[in-house]
């Protein structure tokens, strides 16, 4: 498996510290499923799972929290993820639907 990094990442002045965190876990989420992170946390509220090792994620390092969609290259697969952080997960998910949209 490659590494991953971040490609660009942008943080305003306000937001703290703490959401690159919180970003990197929901993109860990993104690549593990290929599913956008807010689908992963309905899909497994529904089945009443959360991240753990049953599923072979750790919660450490893995969030299912709405805002990171996968980027899908044709013939290759999930190659990034666009995540929003420091938001409620619902309105990350939703900023980068409008974006999107």
């Amino acid at each position: 498996m490659h590494a991953r990094r971040d490609a660009v990442s942008r943080r305003p002045a306000a937001s703290r510290p703490g959401n690159d965190l919180w970003a990197r876990r929901k993109s860990k989420v993104v690549f593990h499923f290929h599913k956008f992170s807010y689908a992963v946390r309905l899909g497994m509220r529904r089945k009443e799972r959360t991240i753990g090792p049953d599923i072979r994620l750790d919660p450490a390092d893995c969030a299912e929290q709405g805002g990171s969609f996968p980027v899908r290259v044709t013939g290759v697969g999930v190659v990034a993820a666009i995540t929003v952080s420091g938001l409620a997960q619902e309105d990350d998910h939703g900023m980068i639907v409008g974006v999107l949209g």
